[in-house]
């Protein structure tokens, strides 16, 4: 029997994520009004107001508590309405609900985008078939995740001026679906989304890894 738990409001992460967001934004206002004086030096200034509106969202939006309908752990940074491919550190199932509850995820759902995710190891392999259905593979389809490289020393010469590296892997489809995967993270330690909770397992499984 599937458990259901209900997603309460966390009022200190309420609190602390309005307050942040506050004097993120309060931040903004200061340095638009001492260094704005063109456009990089807007945009700069702009940067704190972003992350309080974010921080802001979060309040009302994140600040959802539960436990694990799976194996009781404590649970945080829900949204108190729907949820989808939230990940329990403790069992490393997943689950999901809606209208303030949560279930674990049926082991045989296939999502309509990749959310369920792992880390890519140095060395691995895929699982035979389809990263979708499971149908043997026809084709292997190439996803890649490009990450900017900062300058580790910014100066009025190097602003705008950036590096990137991409890391690509190719997938197995069938011949009836496409976009299985995607990469996230970052080129020391990139993770891999599937859109099928089945070929997740089986991709740890094979590879020695766990849902994150």
């Amino acid at each position: 029997m599937n458990t259901t738990t209900k997603i309460t409001r966390s009022a200190s992460a309420t609190l602390g994520y309005l307050g942040a967001g506050i004097v993120a934004i309060a931040l903004s206002v200061w340095l638009c009004r001492v260094m704005a004086s063109g456009l990089i030096t807007t945009g700069l200034a702009l940067i704190p107001g972003v992350v309080g509106l974010l921080l802001i969202y979060m309040a009302f939006a994140g600040s959802g508590v539960s436990t694990c309908p799976g194996c009781g752990a404590p649970l945080s940074g829900l949204s108190t309405g729907t949820n989808e491919g939230v990940i329990c550190a403790n069992c490393h199932s997943y689950v999901e609900g809606t209208e303030g509850t949560l279930t674990k995820t049926d082991e045989g759902k296939i999502a309509e985008t990749p959310i369920f995710t792992t880390t890519v190891p140095p060395s691995f392999s895929f699982p035979p078939g389809c990263c979708v259905c499971g149908a043997p593979e026809v084709r292997r389809e190439k996803i890649s995740l490009k990450t900017q490289n900062a300058s580790s020393a910014l100066t009025e010469s190097t602003i705008g001026v950036t590096s990137s590296t991409t890391t690509s892997v190719e997938v197995p489809h069938c011949a009836v679906h496409s976009m299985g995967a995607s990469l996230s993270g970052t080129p020391s330690r990139p993770k891999i989304r599937f859109r099928s909770y089945p070929y997740l397992r089986a991709f740890c499984a094979l590879n020695g890894t766990k849902p994150e």
